[in-house]
């Protein structure tokens, strides 16, 4: 399996929480960039991440919490002017990276992968942090089997 272990600086993305099945997450998306083209930040943004709150083989998907979140270059000082819009910190620390590359339908299969392969034998522990994705590239601009994403979860130091 292809893990590394990263370090993280601690960095601060803007979201709209959804509740819901994680697949109805591109909504919550659509809704976050027409916020982001309302506001003029396209120029400013530097990275596209969806965070995932619950475990979907535990939580039923009508109660599943998820965020569609933008980085940007730097936090934001304007008023984000939108009550959807929440500011959201992700911790700094030590993370498993997955890179996964395919269609988004077969992310759950990654998770399998990375929670009940690599994690068991790796000798690391899971902190209590959501996983989160971060998407390489645009679904709209790239086939759906050359899309990446790297799966990122926080372990314990």
């Amino acid at each position: 399996m292809n893990v590394t272990i990263e370090n993280r600086q601690e960095e601060t993305v803007y979201g709209i929480i959804h509740i819901g099945p994680y697949e109805e997450l591109g909504a919550a998306f659509n809704t976050m960039w027409q916020w982001v083209v309302d506001n003029e930040l396209q120029a400013r943004t530097r990275s596209f991440l969806g965070i995932y709150y619950c475990n979907p083989c535990v939580t039923p998907a009508a109660e599943c919490r998820s965020a569609a979140c933008i980085g940007f270059d730097a936090p934001l000082t304007e008023p984000l002017n939108d009550e959807r819009v929440q500011t959201i910190k992700l911790e700094a620390g030590r993370y498993a990276r997955y890179r996964h590359v395919g269609p988004y339908a077969q992310l759950g299969e990654a998770y399998d992968n990375v929670y009940g392969k690599w994690l068991p034998t790796s000798g690391y522990e899971c902190r209590e942090l959501p996983p989160f994705e971060v998407y390489l590239n645009h679904p709209d601009e790239t086939p759906e089997s050359e899309l990446i994403t790297d799966i990122y979860v926080a372990l314990k130091a």
